[in-house]
């Protein structure tokens, strides 16, 4: 698997050198009319291999892009930059899943890191700290029109668009024709340009998530995407396999002498967040977020032979979080999830070897309302379920077959469980299949251990990606072992 990604190491590596060429000039002289920074702005899209993705109708995403901003509160220089200049005169038309949603491909090779360079390095951008980012979408209709554009079957002035496996074209809607990345989905918050010096930003979209289907008479599509950003290192990927795993007697998950590859797993790439991102909501919510969850930065699943890639990934630490709905030893039986801690980046571990236990799987339910600002108001929210690493971090864990796809996102129309819906609010139910233990917990290239007793689960709900927002924005349930009450997790003040 290493040889696959030979070339990807070279193209970081020369991206290392030009960066030190280029501050080698600066301090030489050789350009004297500035100490701006540069930056290279890469887009991708770590989650082509997701199940979401692979499940999906869509063979291509195509949108087109006028430019990139980035703000800085730097002293001298406040405001936004133009990161991408060259592009408001020649916009650039980019497929968001590289043609390999639904691909037969059988294992990974360097093209799955869609690596997409815009514009051409801008030399004039202001040093600072840069704590948000914007990317400006060419609406339909608007010019300069891109050139090729592979969506003018649809109409010469559509730019962005849909291709589905069947061939045919749908129009896409970018609202508000700007994608934002704030603070909070930003590696480590912010980005550093220093005087002179050269940096690679990646900005990441999940686009097989972020799309929003509205039905009706003729169906329309709405990308509303959560983008991540952040700065690139020679060592910018993360790689291993999922292994079937059995429990020793020491109490440790190890592999099997002759591992056994694990197919089409579920692999999650998490981080955590800058502050507390959840508030607690059951019975009714909190007046201010006050529990951390980790972030879900990348999906991917498992190839043929077991193994993963996240790559481009920006320096930080993460935690990996891997499970299956069906394990090879035991088919239809799912694992438990896996945690794996302390994965750092630019020290990027090489041939992760990720245990799995197989395990039953548990329901859980809860309950959504919704109440508006004086009358009700129609919401749309993701939402999942969550456990923890004692003394450490809170996951997202992805869910099993028979269930919602975890995160997902619905619409609140009405709820016919018990507890009824509150007096002059909206309220929604839904059940998610998960492991019935508590996670397997290890450390990068480390040991493993078994599920501690007594296992706890937490649900939760978020509107602040959403068209409709809520105050406070996020909520969780408490920890509670499975089954759950059915926790309501009660949104208010929602416009």
């Amino acid at each position: 698997m290493r040889s696959n990604f030979i070339a990807l190491r070279i193209h970081y590596l020369m991206v290392a050198l030009g960066i030190v060429a280029f501050v080698l000039a600066a301090r030489a002289g050789v350009s004297h009319a500035t100490s701006n920074g540069r930056v290279t702005v890469h887009l991708g899209n770590a989650n082509k291999k997701s199940s979401g993705c692979q499940a999906s109708r869509f063979s291509d995403i195509f949108v087109t892009i006028a430019d990139i901003e980035g703000h800085t509160s730097g002293k001298g220089v406040a405001g936004w930059h133009d990161l991408t200049p060259d592009l408001s005169s020649n916009p650039q038309q980019v497929d968001l899943l590289g043609s390999s949603a639904g691909s037969s491909q059988a294992t990974f090779d360097t093209s799955d890191c869609m690596l997409t360079t815009l514009g051409a390095g801008d030399t004039g951008v202001p040093p600072g700290k840069y704590q948000k980012f914007r990317m400006q979408i060419l609406p339909n209709g608007a010019s300069p029109a891109p050139s090729p554009n592979a969506c003018a079957s649809l109409s010469a002035g559509t730019y962005n668009c849909i291709q589905f496996s069947d061939g045919s074209f749908a129009p896409l809607n970018v609202p508000s024709s700007h994608i934002k990345i704030p603070t909070s989905q930003i590696t480590r918050g912010q980005l550093t340009i220093e005087p002179g010096q050269g940096v690679d930003l990646d900005i990441d979209l999940d686009a097989c998530r972020d799309l929003v289907a509205r039905g009706g008479p003729t169906s329309t599509y709405k990308l509303k995407p959560v983008v991540h950003a952040g700065a690139l290192t020679l060592n910018s990927l993360i790689e291993g396999e999922v292994v079937v795993g059995s429990a020793n007697s020491s109490g440790n998950v190890v592999a099997a002498g002759s591992p056994v590859a694990v197919p089409s797993a579920s692999v999650w790439l998490e981080s955590a967040p800058q502050s507390a991102n959840f508030a607690l909501g059951n019975p009714t919510p909190a007046a201010s977020p006050a529990v951390s969850v980790d972030q879900v930065v990348a999906q991917t699943t498992t190839d043929s032979n077991g193994q993963f890639v996240f790559c481009p990934v920006p320096d930080d630490t993460y935690e990996i979080v891997a499970s299956a709905g069906s394990m090879p030893s035991a088919t239809g039986t799912p694992s438990d999830v896996t945690i794996t801690t302390g994965i750092k980046v630019p020290v990027s571990p090489d041939d992760l070897v990720i245990p799995l236990l197989a395990a039953s799987a548990t329901t859980l339910n809860a309950e959504f309302t919704n109440a508006g600002s004086g009358t009700t108001t129609s919401a749309t929210m993701a939402f999942g379920a969550v456990q923890s690493v004692s003394g450490g971090p809170l996951v997202q864990i992805p869910t099993l077959s028979g269930s919602a796809g975890s995160p997902v996102t619905t619409s609140l129309t009405g709820c016919s469980s018990v507890p009824p819906c509150p007096l002059g609010t909206e309220c929604a139910c839904f059940a998610l299949n998960v492991p019935s233990d508590n996670p397997v917990v290890g450390t990068a290239n480390g040991s493993y251990a078994t599920p501690a007793p007594s296992p706890a689960f937490q649900i939760f709900g978020q509107t602040s990606n959403q068209t409709v927002k809520c105050s406070p924005p996020d909520l969780i349930s408490p920890a509670e072992a499975s089954p759950l009450p059915t926790p309501t997790l009660s949104f208010v003040s929602c416009m």
